[in-house]
């Protein structure tokens, strides 16, 4: 192809300068002005020199119109022959000439190329690069030291006289003058569809192979036999943080950290000499990150060249799941060394693998004397023989034999058996222990593990227990008083004979059948909703509840008194079980207690008339005390027998007043020192009168205590509040508020928000401060009224 177009460029030169010498001659011998330089000579001798000259001239110009017929024929012979076009134009790019093929590779004729312009015959893009180039040469031209006969290579298209286009390489240069000027260009067109379509074919192809390399999941690489990058994929650039243009220039080892350099560097020379090698190695980014990789290489012999074609996987997660699993396995071996009972773990062929410091303890042999050994003699510590243990039936899933294997049972995939070993350290022992598979990440069975636990002691306690239960239930079940648990829910889970026969059921069975919430009323036994919410309140804030008088339905709809001695059982967390009691059946009690407080009642209302008539002006006095007192009592959520004591003790609270001169109880001045402290005798009389009497309460002491102090300050004993009894406190407080309340004979009535601001003042200091709170709230909150 070179030589072909320089000798093109050769004969359009040569053709060129044939026909500037003709054009010269012609000018010469046609009268035109002489050769300058030349001194004019005597009209003979010019005449002699001149045909001298022309003869000369002449058969010069003969040989050089024959030379250039010659080179006519001979660039007629070319151009005719070849397929590549040869043509000429003129400063005004106007086609001066084109070789006849033309009409093959275009489809026209040179006679109509010569007629057709620059716009004719290219798209204007091919048209706006040949002006551009034809500007920028001549333009060159005026430079000094510029090669004359320089040409330029240029890509245009061609219309088809079909009007399609098609691609040709021009090779150009510049037409010139004898002088050297300029005066048009020729070149040569070869057709390109093939080389492009090959090019395009190759394009194709590198696209293609580059998307499939940039599709690698990692990076690929290819290195010359110096170990330079000389291609590689986008992830290559990605991972390392090089451009192209870097990576182009770097030595494969750059990208290594310096610490596996050595070793890459060597698995590089093994691939050249090998044809292949593998190597783990952590590549260094062009930011200084680490990222291990697993590089592997293999040679190829490509035209001759022989290159590394290599691959890298990023193994971040693999060495981050090898050093969990590293972790796993120590966390793993510390826990099996560290668990509290004897334990061993034998691999799928039955070796041991694990043997803890328990287990050690257990039996004496150490870990190193038994890790790796097999054929059963793990067995050997225990039984004193060769023989299967339950860490086998487990790792063999062998759940008939196992069965059939002395005290065993499979739940689920977990084996559980025990067992009383002959031998263990020179003596029997109760063994228990659990065995299962270990697998892995598949499902697959890899391993197996058993733990032993030596429970001996705990059988013998259990022993005890047994026959310490057998005791219990036969307490239990001979009780007089009924036993019982019942669930949060109501439901009762326990009961005993007693507690049966209380309820009027035959049995427990048929007690616990029936009654399924304690609490619903439509049960033929029910708690009241307000006793069983009094009932939790206490237990709550108390922990329990002792001797609390409950009434209850019979199965016959009979109502029983029960005293009910209950309290909670919780578990771990503080969340309640079940509650556990004792009931005692008291109905005929209290109807007897019931009838000698009527009795006692008569007794106590005449012994306050009495008191009454001696004081006519404290008339209503003790009744309105001890309503007082009821309320606030009630209030404080004491229970109905301590409020009913209160009542009783407040009826009766001035009784000692019978001891005291009617004039004085009823002087309407004040009181002298004497006359005072012959009042406060009243509280020691009254208890000397009342102490004797057989009072299901302590009405003689609250009595005796109605007029102390919380601080000490009151009479007659001068007594703290520590030492007082709640009751009497309770008297006290409404003692104080009924009497400022009302008229004395000796003052006029003080009123109730006076009453009421004295215990609030004083509550704490003089005055039970519940009891204070108790009987503001009934004023306040609840508008009581004395009365």
């Amino acid at each position: 192809m070179t030589d072909q177009k320089l000798t093109k460029a050769q004969l359009l030169s040569e053709n060129s300068l044939l026909r500037q010498k003709l054009e010269d001659l012609e000018q010469y011998y046609g009268g035109a002005h002489p050769p300058v330089g030349r001194k004019e000579a005597s009209k003979e001798t010019n005449k002699k020199r001149a045909e001298k000259a022309f003869k000369i001239d002449i058969s010069q110009q003969k040989q050089a119109e024959e030379a250039l017929r010659k080179s006519e024929e001979k660039y007629k012979f070319l151009t005719e022959k070849m397929v590549d076009m040869i043509w000429t134009l003129d400063k005004n790019l106007q086609t001066t000439y084109v070789s006849p093929s033309i009409l093959k590779v275009l489809g026209y004729t040179p006679e109509e190329r010569m007629k057709q312009t620059l716009a004719e015959i290219m798209p204007p893009k091919s048209l706006e690069s040949v002006a551009e180039i034809f500007k920028m040469e001549m333009e060159r031209d005026q430079e000094e030291g510029v090669d004359p006969n320089r040409s330029v290579t240029l890509e245009l298209q061609y219309y088809h006289k079909d009007g399609s286009t098609i691609w040709f390489e021009n090779l150009m240069g510049i037409i010139r003058d004898q002088q050297g000027n300029p005066i048009g260009v020729h070149g040569v067109s070869r057709e390109m569809t093939k080389r492009m379509k090959a090019e395009k074919e190759i394009i194709k192809e590198k696209l293609f192979s580059d998307a499939v390399l940039d599709s690698l999941p990692d990076v690929f690489y290819v290195l010359d036999e110096k170990g330079y990058y000389v291609r590689w994929n986008k992830n290559q650039e990605k991972v390392t943080g090089y451009t192209a243009e870097e990576l182009s220039k770097l030595h494969a080892l750059a990208v290594i950290a310096e610490k596996d350099r050595e070793l890459v560097a060597g698995k590089i020379q093994e691939v050249f000499i090998n044809g292949y090698a593998s190597v783990e190695a952590n590549l260094l980014s062009k930011n200084g990150e680490i990222i291990p990789y697993y590089l592997t290489g293999c040679r190829a012999i490509i035209e001759k060249n022989i290159y590394l074609l290599g691959m890298g996987i990023n193994i971040t997660e693999r060495k981050k799941m090898e050093e969990a699993l590293r972790s796993s396995e120590q966390l793993f071996s510390e826990i099996i060394e560290f668990l509290p009972d004897a334990t061993l773990v034998i691999d799928g062929e039955g070796k041991v693998i694990a043997w803890n410091r328990a287990m050690e303890e257990m039996t004496a042999v150490k870990a190193e004397d038994m890790l790796g050994k097999g054929d059963y003699e793990y067995a050997l510590p225990f039984i004193g023989k060769r023989k299967k243990m339950l860490i086998n039936f487990a790792l063999n899933n062998e759940r008939e034999k196992a069965v059939a294997y002395l005290n065993m049972q499979w739940k689920g995939d977990v084996l559980y058996g025990d067992a009383l070993v002959p031998r263990l350290r020179g003596k029997k022992a109760y063994l228990a222990a659990t065995a299962s598979v270990l697998r892995d990440g598949k499902g697959g069975v890899v391993a197996a593990i058993e733990c032993v636990r030596d429970v001996t002691e705990q059988r013998q306690s259990e022993n005890e227990l047994r026959q310490a239960e057998e005791r219990y239930r036969s307490i239990f079940e001979n009780a007089q008083e009924g036993i019982y648990r019942v669930a949060p829910e109501g439901r009762i889970i326990m009961a005993n004979q007693a507690m049966a026969r209380m309820l009027g059921y035959d049995s427990p069975e048929e007690l616990i059948a029936n009654v399924t919430d304690i609490t619903d009323v439509h049960n033929p036994i029910h708690l009241n909703p307000d006793d069983r919410s009094k009932i939790m309140g206490m237990i709550e804030k108390q922990g329990s509840v002792k001797n609390y008088d409950v009434p209850l339905c019979r199965k016959d709809g009979r109502i029983i008194s029960v005293s009910a001695t209950i309290q909670a059982v919780r578990d771990e967390k503080g969340q309640i079980i079940y509650y556990e009691g004792i009931g005692e059946d008291i109905t005929d009690r209290k109807e007897s207690i019931e009838r000698m407080r009527k009795s006692l009642g008569a007794t106590v209302q005449a012994m306050a008339v009495t008191v009454e008539t001696r004081d006519p002006y404290t008339a209503g006095h003790q009744r309105r005390v001890a309503d007082l007192a009821r309320a606030i009592a009630t209030e404080m959520g004491l229970s109905k027998d301590q409020i009913d004591g209160i009542r009783m003790a407040g009826i009766i609270h001035d009784l000692g007043k019978i001891s005291v001169p009617a004039e004085i109880l009823s002087k309407p001045s004040k009181l002298t020192d004497i006359e005072f402290e012959l009042i406060k005798t009243h509280v020691q009389c009254g208890y000397d009168i009342l102490k004797d009497i057989d009072f299901p309460w302590s009405i003689a002491r609250m009595v005796l205590e109605h007029h102390e102090r919380m601080d000490g300050s009151g009479y007659p004993q001068g007594l703290t509040g520590d030492k007082l009894l709640l009751e009497s406190r309770i008297l006290s407080v409404a003692d104080v508020v009924e009497s400022m309340a009302s008229h004395r004979p000796y003052r006029p009535a003080r009123g109730i928000i006076a009453a009421l601001a004295e215990i609030n003042m004083n509550k704490g200091l003089l005055y039970d401060q519940e009891a204070v709170d108790a009987c503001l709230r009934l004023f306040h909150e609840k508008n009581y009224v004395i009365k």
